[in-house]
């Protein structure tokens, strides 16, 4: 029931790549039986335990669509009245291989699920391991310190659980972006995928700051290459883009001049050219 087998795919066709670790995809299948219990035990959490209201991944519904709408309406907002709007742009690395076994027995705690089931999904953790294929046959087994389960109908929800603090947390510390006269959205989700939005380099900077301890206590990392950040204001039916760099966790304003770009929402920036796309950059 805690053994599965992982079997590498390649992700290219070229023979001089197909040599480096990192072209290789890993395929997990755990036990028939082990599938069917946690699909059923899935569907049951599922309605017992929803995520954040803002988390749309792995979640029945609207998904990307709802929060590109979401944004997309925040900044029509912003500009009709001429309000600044920053987002910054977060990409988790290997988020799914990372999640701490610890994290998830303390999330399903804090939501108060049954202890029995909490026991239950622990003991599916507990001494679980994988035996990956090769070309002469199987590897010995390696266990799984780390990360939810590949393949397996309950990950999904136990990611999406293990995200929850943080964005509670965002909406405690956190302004956001005004939505309406009494609404404030100060981020949005797709499983590890996390746009957080403010209204000044201040506020993107302490939602930073929030986003750092969080990702330090449960052994999460931001990827680098995949995460960037930009500051829009609207004067005179125009969109003003000033690059953000965010650095080591840090929002700096960039010393480039600001670009004014043709445009009536944040969705049509984002696809508006290569040259505009460009300006968008940061590092950690």
């Amino acid at each position: 029931m805690r053994s599965a087998h992982t079997t590498p795919i390649p992700k290219t066709c070229n023979k001089k790549a197909v040599p480096l670790l990192k072209n290789w995809r890993p395929i997990t299948v755990g036990s028939v039986v082990y599938r069917t219990f946690m699909g059923i035990l899935a569907e049951r959490m599922g309605e017992a335990c929803p995520p954040h209201p803002r988390q749309r991944g792995f979640i029945q519904g609207p998904g990307c669509a709802e929060n590109i709408s979401v944004i997309k309406s925040i900044h029509t907002a912003a500009k009709r009245r001429s309000r600044s709007l920053g987002a910054v742009f977060i990409d988790l690395a290997r988020a799914f291989d990372s999640v701490a076994h610890n994290l998830i027995r303390g999330v399903l705690n804090a939501k108060g699920l049954d202890q029995l089931v909490v026991k239950l999904i622990g003991s599916a953790y507990a001494n679980s391991c994988t035996q990956i294929k090769t070309s002469s046959g199987f590897t010995a087994p390696i266990q799984l310190k780390s990360g939810v389960k590949q393949g397996d109908s309950l990950s999904p929800i136990l990611f999406n659980l293990c995200l929850d603090p943080l964005m509670y947390a965002l909406e405690k510390e956190v302004v956001g972006a005004q939505f309406g006269r009494e609404l404030a959205i100060p981020s949005i989700s797709y499983a590890d995928d996390l746009v957080i939005l403010g209204e000044s380099h201040p506020e993107l900077q302490k939602a930073l700051d929030v986003l750092t301890i969080y990702l330090e206590r449960v052994g999460l990392s931001a990827n680098p290459a995949k995460c960037h950040s930009l500051l829009l204001s609207t004067q005179s039916g125009r969109v003003l883009l000033t690059t953000v760099h965010t650095s080591h966790c840090k929002v700096i304003p960039s010393k480039q001049q600001s670009q004014a770009i043709k445009s009536n929402t944040l969705a049509s920036f984002l696809t508006h050219g290569k040259g505009s796309r460009q300006m968008i950059r940061s590092a950690y």
